[in-house]
């Protein structure tokens, strides 16, 4: 009877965490990928050999204990989780003390890349796996994968108490008027956070009564209500950015031997 052998080695042990990419501030969000699992399973097949299998998968178990962690680490932060995906470039599996070089092609799953290869095995490179399995550093595989995504980051942020009253505004004409000629701040550096300032302004300042409009005329001379109380105006510009990232998977590795 052929003896049964279960052993779990990991590359980066059962602690493994998720790749953080980007920790925003300004979004409040944590942008991070999963970490597969390689799985290895050596049949030994005695006088004929055996087979090595060899699968990248990712597991619902493992996404979730990745998922507490990151959420343990930042608090009150959203979770943004990027989907790795292949570069098109053949992976190459190495284990050189037993003879092993096969090169594969990733494929792309819903949660990430994937893989399954066999390799047949002559008796001593057999031997030579149950021998290896006992240690954690036998195989030390690199996996290539790309992620993309977008997010923003405040470049600048404006306050100033306004007292709307005093911007003598009656009428949308005057208004219009007004907002021509209104001066960006000195300490204000972009024309985004003058243009985000004064839209703010309009929202916060000024209020009209519904009337009939029948020409643009008449839109100019629709009256204009101030509010009395100081108002707090704001000025905001983001800068959006897409983000090509490349970074490498470092898996999980499970062994078993049959």
């Amino acid at each position: 009877m052929k003896k049964y052998f279960a052993l779990l080695l990991t590359l980066v042990g059962s602690w493994a965490s998720a790749a953080i990419h980007e920790v925003n501030e300004y979004e409040r969000t944590v942008y991070y990928s999963l970490t597969p699992y390689l799985e290895m399973n050596v049949m030994d097949l005695e006088s004929d050999g055996g087979i090595l299998s060899v699968s990248l998968a990712y597991d619902g178990d493992l996404a979730r204990q990745e998922m507490d962690r990151v959420k343990a680490t930042y608090p009150g932060y959203k979770l943004n989780l990027l989907t790795a995906q292949v570069t098109g470039a053949p992976l190459k599996v190495e284990i050189p003390s037993v003879g092993i070089s096969e090169e594969t092609v990733l494929r792309q799953g819903q949660a990430g890349p994937y893989m399954n290869l066999q390799i047949s095995l002559k008796k001593d490179q057999v031997a030579k796996l149950k021998t290896l399995a006992k240690r954690n550093d036998f195989l030390n595989l690199e996996i290539p994968v790309q992620a993309n995504y977008s997010s923003s980051t405040e470049m600048e942020k404006f306050e100033d108490s306004v007292n709307c009253s005093e911007l003598r505004v009656n009428r949308i004409e005057d208004l219009i008027l007004n907002l021509s000629r209104m001066k960006q701040p000195s300490t204000m550096r972009y024309d985004q956070t003058f243009i985000s300032y004064k839209k703010d302004l309009l929202q916060k300042c000024f209020e009209t009564e519904a009337s009939s409009v029948k020409s643009f005329r008449d839109v100019l001379n629709l009256p204009i209500k101030s509010r009395l109380e100081p108002v707090v105006v704001k000025g905001l510009h983001l800068d959006r950015q897409n983000h090509d990232i490349k970074f490498n998977l470092v898996p999980i590795l499970k062994v078993q031997i049959n």
